[in-house]
């Protein structure tokens, strides 16, 4: 797992820097994350890996799905595998990250729960939706199974102030 973070081009917003979470897919570096995490970054991403902070590049993005591929000059000893199994209604699911970025520390967050829906907002059949807490920063982590495969991607959840437990991942298939 990486905490990702990036300078915005200016007139993006508020913050100087946008930051979530991410999760390496093999032992060459490349990870996956959110498009919208990265989004306003331009191309200026770095990732906080083993205590560094390690400049990584876009590869690809696709903005429908919000994924993101990016690639740092790092070798990660473990990586996340994605399930070839379907995610079932009720199967339980581990979601990590970094919520609140490092202002509320730099150890990884854990949370746990189950899959409440095949569907995302709308009708979405890309995603899932979880009772797993996911907050701002989570967005890009992993949701994974009992095995540690990768079941989705955290991308978003209902405001805290209208509903509880209604979060959101992109499926990994």
């Amino acid at each position: 797992y990486a905490f990702l973070q990036g300078e915005k081009s200016p007139g993006s917003g508020k913050g100087d820097k946008a930051s979530g979470t991410g999760f390496f897919i093999n032992n060459d570096g490349y990870f996956v994350t959110n498009n919208h995490v990265i989004a306003s970054c331009n191309n200026q991403s770095k990732i906080s890996y083993e205590g560094k902070n390690v400049s990584a590049r876009l590869i690809a993005k696709d903005k429908t799905l919000d994924l993101a591929l990016l690639k740092a000059d790092v070798s990660p000893r473990k990586y996340i595998i994605i399930s070839n199994d379907r995610p079932k209604k009720l199967q339980k699911v581990i979601a990590a990250g970094y919520p609140l970025g490092k202002g509320l520390s730099d150890d990884l967050k854990i949370t746990q729960g189950i899959i409440s829906s095949l569907k995302g907002f709308g009708d979405n059949s890309n995603e899932i939706q979880i009772d797993a807490a996911i907050n701002p920063g989570n967005s890009g982590g992993p949701i994974v199974n009992d095995d540690g495969e990768l079941v989705a991607v955290a991308v978003s959840g209902l405001a805290k102030d209208q509903s509880e437990g209604i979060n959101f991942g992109i499926k990994a298939s």
